[in-house]
């Protein structure tokens, strides 16, 4: 989990360790007694002021004060409780590959709205295993729907709220802007290292491994392959130059800057399964209504723009929207 989100919370292993993001208002101590005004040029201004009311309005002013007191610690509850319900932080869980345009939802959600959101990144695959393991994720957007599916089986996840927010496209990527990276280059091209995802833990490295098994290249090219835990790490063999060459997510490629971009092909959609990317809501989370009301402005017009944006394609025939 090499890059962070917007206030993002730092990665989580399959035993997490998370900080308390609030204080309930039941730990907070409100002292609201008597307040004395002491200065020696004056005396007990408090004490006198009691005794001339005591002498005008008789032994009820106690409880007046007392009764007011009352209502001013109610009404300051409630204003406490009014900012918890309208402002909370949700923790949303994103697969490596949907990191950056995640980012540019969350800067607009923001603006609209008194709900902030911390991002915590990674493969797919590992954080399924953080959920099952009760990371306390009110949401988790996969790069696939397999994982989205389990979760679903298991009883973690809400049926109701699962969106197909996304469909990958897969691309084969070179720092070099003179090598021309498709079909026939990856077969025949003078390149020492390829990285792909690890198809275990991300579906990008599921779909590249489709891919060259369908152009019987993948057992061939075994002894060049590295293979990055998710595709973040995979993009950064590539972007380091470590590796040559790499299959990576288009949106990864089309989030740098023209002159970094160097050479990419688009993997044919055909030559691969549809990387469709399912989100969803967790049932453990205990901020359901700030949950959907995020997850609604992903579906929205501006959420699908920017998506879009990205080389993404959306789909409503592969896609779950409740």
């Amino acid at each position: 989990m090499g890059i962070c989100g917007i206030g993002r919370a730092a990665e989580l292993g399959a035993l997490w360790n998370w900080e308390k993001l609030s204080i309930p208002i039941s730990q907070y101590t409100l002292n609201h007694g008597t307040h004395h005004f002491n200065d020696s040029r004056f005396g007990d201004r408090t004490d006198n002021r009691a005794d001339i009311k005591a002498s005008i309005l008789g032994n009820d002013s106690g409880s007046n004060i007392s009764m007011f007191s009352s209502v001013r610690l109610i009404v300051m509850v409630l204003l406490f409780a009014s900012f918890s319900v309208s402002a909370e932080r949700l923790n949303v869980a994103v697969a490596s590959n949907f990191l950056q345009p995640m980012k540019q939802i969350v800067a607009e959600y923001e603006l609209s709205s008194a709900h902030k959101v911390n991002l915590i990144t990674g493969s797919s695959g590992k954080l399924f295993a953080q959920i099952v393991n009760g990371a306390p994720f009110d949401l988790f957007f996969s790069a696939d729907q397999d994982k989205v599916e389990r979760l679903l089986k298991i009883g973690l996840a809400d049926p109701k709220h699962r969106y197909t927010y996304a469909i990958g496209r897969l691309v084969v990527w070179s720092r070099n802007s003179a090598v021309h990276p498709d079909s026939h280059y990856l077969s025949k091209g003078k390149y020492n290292k390829l990285a792909m995802a690890n198809p275990q833990l991300a579906p990008y490295g599921v779909a590249a491994r489709e891919f060259l098994e369908e152009l019987q290249l993948y057992d061939r090219l075994s002894t060049r392959i590295v293979m990055g835990e998710n595709i973040n790490q995979t993009f950064q063999f590539v972007f380091t130059q470590n590796a040559q060459i790499g299959l990576v997510a288009l949106a990864q490629v089309i989030s740098l800057e023209e002159n970094l971009q160097g050479a990419y092909w688009v993997v044919p959609s055909d030559l691969h399964q549809p990387i469709a990317q399912d989100a969803v809501v967790l049932n453990g989370s205990n901020k359901r209504a700030a949950a959907n009301d995020f997850l609604n402005f992903v579906k929205s017009t501006t959420g699908k723009h920017i998506i879009r944006s990205f080389g993404y394609e959306l789909s409503e025939v592969i896609a779950h929207v409740n």
